[in-house]
């Protein structure tokens, strides 16, 4: 299942998503279903409502988390049976390097759902932007 803004749907199902849910139409953590894992990139739900949405004992995933959200992973794991995690993307040589590899030898391919000319990048910036909940 993929959680995201309703145009990037055609992309994830490309990529694999059996299941699509467009957070701008509806809040994935309302509907009771329970998860296993939540890998959350963009910080669109709350981090209740996601460690609300685990399984007893399901992980919560958070890619550039929030200073509050960081400091209440270290008691959702400390005080219950769920666990909360968090990683920053550090982007060093050595890891862009390793990305390079990867995708050279095909293991890891890249998905481009749209391709704007150069004088629409401020309206590349604005979709992405706003797309992530930047806005």
């Amino acid at each position: 299942m993929a959680v995201d803004s309703g145009i990037e749907e055609k992309m994830l199902r490309q990529i694999g998503a059996g299941h699509f849910i467009d957070y701008t139409q509806e809040n994935f953590t309302s509907s009771g279903q329970k998860y296993d894992v939540i890998l959350h990139m963009v910080a669109q739900s709350s981090y209740t409502q996601c460690v609300n949405s685990l399984t007893p004992t399901g992980r919560y995933l958070m890619g550039n988390p929030r200073l509050s959200e960081m400091l209440r992973s270290v008691f959702t794991t400390r005080f219950t049976d769920r666990r909360a995690s968090f990683a920053f993307a550090r982007e060093t040589e050595e890891e862009l390097l390793a990305l390079k590899e990867m995708i050279e030898q095909g293991k890891i391919k890249s998905a481009v759902d749209k391709i704007y000319p150069m004088e629409q990048a401020a309206d590349a910036h604005r979709r992405v932007k706003w797309n992530n909940g930047w806005g």
